[in-house]
């Protein structure tokens, strides 16, 4: 008995690169959102995201749960029409980009990553500076 699996294995990844395509492809030809597409709109949303999440960690800080939850549904919004903004090319195989958006995401991923890494230094830099100038405040020397 011969066994078909590899050839029913390619029929299926053929089938499922097809199906990707043509979705990729109503959602890259898609216009009715250009507006959330151009570069002050994507800033905007992303800076208004960041403000968005720490205003509800804030909010969560202050023990005020009923408006961190509302700040919760602000985030979903905002990263909804983010994500509608990009065209969602986050999560599509580089099979169906061109080289220009292939090299827009990457570049985009660049840039997110030192910027997170820049939030991430400096959060740590601010909080051990707290910590030892509360430490010397109470103790009078750093032990």
């Amino acid at each position: 008995m011969k066994h078909d699996l590899p050839s029913k294995w390619d029929e299926a990844v053929e089938r499922k690169e097809g199906q990707v395509r043509r979705r990729a492809g109503t959602v890259l030809d898609d216009s009715s959102h250009d507006w959330l597409r151009t570069r002050r709109a994507r800033r905007t949303l992303a800076g208004s995201y960041m403000i968005a999440i720490g205003c509800m960690v804030a909010l969560w800080a202050r023990s005020w749960d009923t408006l961190a939850l509302l700040g919760i549904a602000v985030c979903a919004v905002l990263l909804l029409a983010l994500r509608v903004s990009v065209r969602t090319q986050a999560d599509l195989p580089d099979y169906v980009l061109d080289e220009r958006q292939r090299l827009d995401r990457d570049r985009a991923y660049v840039d997110a990553f030192r910027l997170v890494s820049a939030v991430v230094f400096t959060t740590v830099a601010v909080a051990f500076v707290v910590v030892v100038s509360r430490d010397r405040n109470n103790s009078g020397s750093i032990e």
